[in-house]
C-alpha cells in the first residue's frame, strides 16, 4: 500500500492514531478481521517529502513501451508475456517493473494490490510468464499452480541422446548461497535412462519434483525434448537433467557442454484443466525466440512451431 514510506514512519503514525480500525486507535499488533474498516490519514498517501523521497524516484527501466511486442495474452485479470532471454522477472530493470510501466495508469487505483508476477522463470529461460492485473486473477491462477492442476510444457535441448519418454521424480534441495539446486539426501527415482535408480528409496529431505520428458529429435549427441512439469521448484528441469546425466546442452552451471548462445529452455505451453471464464483461457502458447529456432534448425533440421506443437499432447501424457 505504501511502498515508499519507511517502516518506522508507518509504526509512528499507528502509535499516533493516524491509522484507525472502525474509527478507533488500535495497537500495531492488531490483526484485521473480516468486516473491519481501515482508515488512513490521507497525508500518508501523498508523494514527495512525506515519503522520505524528496520527490525523487528511481528512473523507469527501459523497454516498458516495447513490451507490447512480447504480450501473448491480455485481459482485465491477467497479462501473459513471452519473456526474452537475459532479463530477470524481478529486480532493477526487471520484467515486473517493465510491466508496471506498460500498464501505466490503465488499471483502477488500489491501495492493496498492484500488478506483479504470479510465478517466475530464470533470467536465461525464455517463454511464458503471467502477471496478475487484478487480485482475483492473481489468486485464481495461483490456486491452479498451488494445487498442481496447471501443466507447463518447456522446450529443451539435452546433452546426449535420450530416445524414450521418461518421468523423473526426485527430492530437490536448494543451496541459496551457491544459487544451485541439487539432489536431497537419498536417491532419485525414474524409469528408463534414470541412471538405473528405479528402486524408489525414500528420501527424508527436500521437496518433490516431477518432470515428464518426451524426446522429439536427435542430432550430434543431443536431444530436443518437451518437458512437462506440475511442480515448480527453482531450476527444476536444469537440476533434474543433471541428476539423471542429461544436462541441458550449454548449461555449464549444471555440467552441460559449452554451446554457442547458452542453453535452450523455453516455457512454451501453459495448460489449465479446463477453460476458465474468469482468466479467459484454457491454454496459452508462446513461440520460441527466432534465435532459438535458428539454432534448432541448424542442429535438428527444419523445425516450425507447428511441428513442435504436434508433440505437445504426447508430451503432456508423460506426467
Amino acid at each position: 500500500m505504501l511502498p515508499e514510506t519507511p517502516l518506522g514512519q508507518i509504526f509512528a503514525v499507528i502509535r499516533k492514531g493516524r491509522v484507525r480500525i472502525n474509527g478507533r486507535k488500535v495497537a500495531g499488533g492488531y490483526r484485521i478481521v473480516d468486516g473491519d474498516e481501515l482508515q488512513i490519514d490521507e497525508s500518508l498517501l501523498d508523494s514527495g517529502d512525506r515519503h522520505g523521497t524528496n520527490g525523487q524516484h528511481s528512473p523507469a527501466p527501459r523497454g516498458g513501451s516495447e513490451l507490447r511486442h512480447y504480450v501473448i495474452l491480455e485481459n482485465e485479470h491477467l497479462l501473459a508475456i513471452n519473456k526474452p532471454r537475459g532479463i530477470a522477472v524481478h529486480g532493477p530493470d526487471g520484467l515486473d517493473q517493465q510491466v508496471r510501466n506498460y500498464l501505466g495508469d490503465s488499471l483502477p487505483h488500489s491501495l492493496s494490490f498492484r500488478p506483479g508476477p504470479v510465478h517466475r522463470i530464470d533470467r536465461n529461460t525464455t517463454g511464458i510468464v503471467f502477471f496478475g492485473k487484478s487480485a482475483l486473477g492473481a489468486r485464481r491462477l495461483s490456486e491452479y499452480l498451488r494445487n498442481g492442476s496447471a501443466r507447463k510444457v518447456y522446450l529443451a535441448v539435452f546433452d546426449r541422446e535420450l530416445r524414450t519418454p521418461v518421468v523423473w521424480e526426485d527430492r530437490l534441495r536448494r543451496d541459496t548461497q551457491k544459487r544451485r539446486t541439487h539432489l536431497a539426501s537419498g536417491r532419485s527415482r525414474g524409469n528408463a535412462h534414470a541412471r538405473g535408480n528405479a528402486h524408489g528409496r525414500t528420501q527424508k529431505a527436500g521437496q518433490t519434483a516431477i518432470t515428464g520428458i518426451c524426446p522429439i529429435l536427435w542430432s550430434n549427441d543431443a536431444t530436443l525434448a518437451l518437458c512437462t512439469i506440475r511442480t515448480g521448484r527453482t531450476h527444476q528441469i536444469r537440476a533434474q537433467a543433471a541428476i539423471h546425466d542429461f544436462p541441458l546442452l550449454g548449461d555449464r552451471k549444471y555440467g552441460g557442454r559449452a554451446d554457442r548462445g547458452g542453453y535452450v529452455l523455453h516455457a512454451m505451453v501453459f495448460v489449465l484443466p479446463e477453460e476458465d471464464e474468469t482468466l479467459g483461457f484454457r491454454y496459452v502458447y508462446a513461440d520460441p525466440p527466432s534465435s532459438v529456432l535458428e539454432g534448432l534448425n541448424r542442429r535438428f533440421g527444419p523445425l516450425t512451431p507447428e511441428r513442435i506443437l504436434e508433440s505437445v499432447n504426447r508430451a503432456m501424457e508423460t506426467v
